[in-house]
C-alpha cells in the first residue's frame, strides 16, 4: 500500500461494492484519511460517504436526489414517461445513459403533449390529431438513448422520423409496418439495429459510420437499390437483405468474419458486391435465387455452405490468389468455380446437385450429403473412385435402384443411407461388412451381396 498513491486509490475505489470496503481503506494508511473528500462524484450509492460531490451518480430509482448538484448522471434504465416524472430544475441537469422511447410512451402520446411547454425544445411534433397511428412526422426527444422493441410498429401514416444525436439503439420491430415511411437518416452515434427494425417500404438509408451490429432481416424486402456498410459493423443478421428485388449493388464491412444465412436471398437485381478480404465464410442460402453473374471471392474465405448459391445460379465463382479449394463445395457450386486455374479437392453432391449428375466433376465427389437422393426415380448410378462416405438416408426410398456397387475408397457409411432401397445385388469392400446392417433387411432380403477387396 506504500506505494499507491491517493490518486490511483481514486481509481481503485470506483471498482470496490460496499459501503464497508471505502471505510477499510480510508483505515489502511494515514494518507487515505480524506480520501472520500477528493471525489467530484459519488462512485458508490451511499453519499454519507462522500462530502464535496458536485455530480450525484443515481444507481437505481429508489436513490434519492441530493438538490445543488451542478449535474446528475442517471445510469439505470428508464423511459421517457418516467423521464418527465423528474422536476424541470432536474431535468435539466441530467445526463441519462439508458433513456427509452417505448411503445407504451408513444401509445401515451396525448399525456406527452402536454410537457411540450415545460421541455421547451427536448419534444417537438407535427401532427394533425395526437395518436399513435395518426403521426406524419415524429421528432424523438433529445436525451433519448434508446428506441424499444415495436415502438412505432404499424405506424401507418408515419413520413419521417428525426432522431436525436444521442439515440444509440433502435430495437426489434421498432419501424415494422410503417408503410409510409421511405427515407430514414440514421443519427451518428447509433451502434446498434434490431431485428426486422424497418418497414419495407424503405427505398432509402445510410448507415453511420459507428454502428456494430444489424439484426436480423433488418431490411427484408426494402426497396433499396444500393447499400454500403461502414467498416464499423462486424455482425450482421440472417436474411439482413433477403427479398430486396431492387438491390444491385452492395459494399460489405471487411470485419464482418461471415455473410449469414439468407442474406442475399432472392436478391434477382444484385449485379454488384464487393466481399473484402476478412470474411471467411459465406452461409447456407446466402445468395439463392441471386442476379450475380460473377463473385470475386477474398483470399480470407475457408468456408461456403453446400447450398449457398440455388442449382439454377449462372454465378461464375473466382477467388483471389488460390487455385486449389481445398474446403467443401458441392458439385454444384465446384461447377461454379470451374474453370482452367481452379481446382475443389473436397465435393460433396448434396440434393440441389440432381441436375448435374451427368457432370465430369461428379467422378470427384468425396461424400453424399445425407437425403442426396431420397425417394429418388434413379434405377441406376456409378459411384465415383474417389467417394469416401455416404450419409444417412442419402439412398432412402430409392424404389427404383436395385443395384449398385460401393468402391472400395468408401469409410463411412451412415446410419439408414439404403433403407427402402429394394438392392438385389450389392457389391460392397470387405472393411466395410459391418455396415451391411445399414442396408434395410426388409427391402434387401433377397439381395446378392458381394464383398470385394
Amino acid at each position: 500500500m506504500s506505494k499507491i498513491d491517493s490518486y490511483s486509490m481514486m481509481i481503485v475505489g470506483k471498482y470496490l461494492m460496499t459501503s464497508d470496503d471505502y471505510r477499510r481503506i480510508i483505515r489502511v494508511n494515514s494518507k487515505f484519511r480524506d480520501l472520500l473528500d477528493k471525489y467530484r462524484y459519488n462512485p458508490h450509492r451511499d453519499l454519507k460517504l462522500f462530502h464535496n460531490i458536485e455530480t450525484q451518480v443515481l444507481y437505481s430509482k429508489v436513490d434519492k436526489i441530493k438538490e445543488g448538484m451542478y449535474k446528475y448522471i442517471v445510469v439505470y434504465d428508464i423511459d421517457y414517461k418516467q423521464y418527465l416524472e423528474f422536476p424541470e430544475f432536474i431535468r435539466n441537469k441530467m445526463e441519462f445513459r439508458n433513456l427509452k422511447l417505448t411503445e407504451m410512451n408513444i401509445l401515451e402520446y396525448s399525456t406527452l403533449i402536454n410537457h411540450i411547454g415545460t421541455l421547451g425544445t427536448q419534444l417537438k411534433t407535427i401532427h394533425e390529431q395526437i395518436t399513435p397511428l395518426s403521426m406524419k412526422t415524429y421528432i424523438i426527444p433529445d436525451k433519448v438513448n434508446s428506441i424499444e422493441m415495436n415502438t412505432f410498429n404499424s405506424s401507418e401514416l408515419l413520413r419521417k422520423v428525426i432522431f436525436p444525436s444521442s439515440l444509440t439503439s433502435i430495437g426489434n420491430y421498432a419501424f415494422k409496418k410503417c408503410p409510409q415511411l421511405t427515407a430514414v437518416d440514421l443519427p451518428e452515434n447509433l451502434l446498434v439495429i434490431g431485428n426486422e427494425a424497418f418497414s419495407k417500404s424503405i427505398q432509402k438509408i445510410t448507415i453511420p459510420n459507428k454502428v456494430k451490429r444489424i439484426g436480423a432481416r433488418c431490411f427484408e424486402g426494402c426497396l433499396l437499390e444500393s447499400f454500403e456498410l461502414p467498416i464499423s459493423v462486424y455482425e450482421l443478421g440472417r436474411g439482413c437483405f433477403e427479398y430486396n428485388t431492387r438491390l444491385t449493388k452492395v459494399i460489405l464491412s471487411p470485419y464482418i468474419r461471415s455473410i449469414p444465412p439468407k442474406c442475399f436471398l432472392e436478391c434477382i437485381s444484385l449485379q454488384n458486391i464487393v466481399i473484402p478480404e476478412g470474411i471467411a465464410s459465406i452461409e447456407n442460402k446466402a445468395f439463392f435465387h441471386c442476379g450475380l453473374k460473377s463473385l470475386i471471392l477474398p483470399f480470407s474465405i475457408t468456408s461456403i455452405a453446400l447450398d449457398a448459391f440455388d442449382s439454377s445460379s449462372t454465378t461464375k465463382l473466382v477467388q483471389r490468389n488460390k487455385n486449389i479449394i481445398q474446403y467443401p463445395v458441392s458439385l454444384f457450386e465446384a461447377i461454379l468455380f470451374d474453370n482452367s486455374s481452379t481446382q475443389c479437392n473436397d465435393i460433396h453432391y448434396t440434393k440441389q446437385d440432381g441436375n448435374f449428375i451427368e457432370s465430369d466433376l461428379f467422378n470427384k465427389v468425396s461424400i453424399i450429403e445425407e437425403q442426396s437422393f431420397i425417394n429418388s426415380d434413379i434405377n441406376s448410378i456409378n459411384l465415383p473412385s474417389s467417394l469416401k462416405e455416404i450419409k444417412q438416408f442419402a439412398f432412402y426410398n430409392c424404389s427404383k435402384l436395385t443395384s449398385i456397387s460401393i468402391p472400395t475408397s468408401v469409410t463411412l457409411i451412415e446410419t439408414y443411407a439404403f433403407v427402402k432401397t429394394p438392392l438385389l445385388d450389392l457389391k460392397i469392400p470387405f472393411h466395410l461388412k459391418e455396415n451391411l446392417s445399414e442396408f434395410d433387411p426388409s427391402t434387401c432380403e433377397f439381395a446378392n451381396i458381394f464383398l470385394i477387396n
